[in-house]
């Protein structure tokens, strides 16, 4: 029995009450949701330090789906 789902603040974990329990799981779906935001954005037109920025975030997403084994499939 569910009781409650929540996100995090930056929406990396989904938090689930389930029976006495507490689980936490990864918000992968975040994370594809993140690079495709991203590469949307760098295809307008951006500061350098945007950028950069996105740049950053689409690697950092990248490298934490594959160390989680997922296809990246964006």
């Amino acid at each position: 029995f569910v009781s409650c789902l929540l996100f995090d603040a930056s929406g990396e974990y989904l938090l689930a009450a389930v029976d006495r329990q507490i689980k936490i799981f990864r918000n992968i779906t975040g994370y594809r949701v993140a690079i495709e935001s991203a590469k949307r954005k760098l295809q307008q037109r951006q500061t350098a330090a945007t950028q950069e920025r996105l740049k950053a975030t689409i690697a950092d997403a990248t490298a934490f789906l594959q160390s989680m084994g997922e296809p990246i499939t964006i």
